[in-house]
């Protein structure tokens, strides 16, 4: 079984964060279209970033481990480890 499956079926339960909610209401129509549809088969929960990510987000970047020009980026994947 495939993980979109997996996910339709409830297996896992899926967080987006609200930095990807505002990356795809940026998408032209039809793509918007599309990935709504595809986010419509399942459940999730939205995660919104807060000034603990933005911060450790903006240490990376000032240690060099990132680059600013993906800052939303980052914030985006310092969100997940918060879940455990």
């Amino acid at each position: 079984m495939d993980l979109w499956e997996l996910f339709k079926n409830k297996v896992y339960e899926v967080y987006i964060s609200d930095i990807v909610i505002r990356e795809i209401s940026g998408c032209n129509e039809e793509k918007l279209k599309i990935l709504l549809d595809y986010l419509d088969q399942i459940d999730y929960n939205i995660i919104e970033a807060d000034e603990d990510t933005v911060e450790l987000a903006g240490k990376f970047i000032d240690f060099g481990i990132l680059k600013q020009k993906s800052f939303d980026e980052y914030k985006d994947l310092l969100i997940y480890p918060r879940l455990f």
